[in-house]
């Protein structure tokens, strides 16, 4: 009973990230992808800081998707 609800509450979570239109997820990552590339371009960090900081990036980002869709069609 308790797998039961859980799979319907990651089921209405799931339709609540679903429910935001394609366009605010392209400005959201577009927004934090020129942060970043704007403080690693003009704060002169080294560019290993700056491969990190991808790859932490890509690995968030990789993260989310595997958490918040595999309930999902």
């Amino acid at each position: 009973m308790q797998s039961a609800l859980d799979t319907v509450l990651r089921q209405k979570t799931a339709d609540k990230i679903k429910s935001v239109p394609l366009f605010a997820w392209i400005v959201i990552y577009f927004g934090v992808m020129s942060g970043f590339t704007y403080s690693m371009l003009y704060a002169s960090v080294p560019i290993v800081a700056l491969l990190l900081g991808f790859a932490g990036l890509l690995g968030t980002a990789y993260s989310f998707v595997q958490r918040y869709f595999r309930y999902t069609e």
